[in-house]
């Protein structure tokens, strides 16, 4: 994983009020999460945006169960 999928796991953390700092990792089940929601998914593809420069669509987001899976969705991510 690059720096920059490191770097969206903490924004999400704090995006998403997660207090305790590198809770998130690859194997996350972000659906699990306390307080996932519609809410949620929504802010989750605005920061993957905004980290990598790339957009992700609901569906893309709703067939994937882990945030290793999402970010290996991000360009630069492939072959990491």
């Amino acid at each position: 994983m690059t720096d920059k999928g490191t770097k969206f796991m903490r924004e999400l953390e704090e995006t998403l009020d997660i207090l305790q700092e590198d809770t998130l990792t690859p194997e996350t089940r972000f659906r699990e999460l306390p307080g996932w929601d519609s809410l949620a998914s929504l802010t989750t593809l605005s920061v993957f945006d905004e980290i990598f420069s790339h957009q992700v669509s609901g569906e893309e987001l709703k067939n994937c169960e882990t945030l290793g899976e999402l970010i290996s969705l991000a360009p630069e991510e492939k072959g990491q």
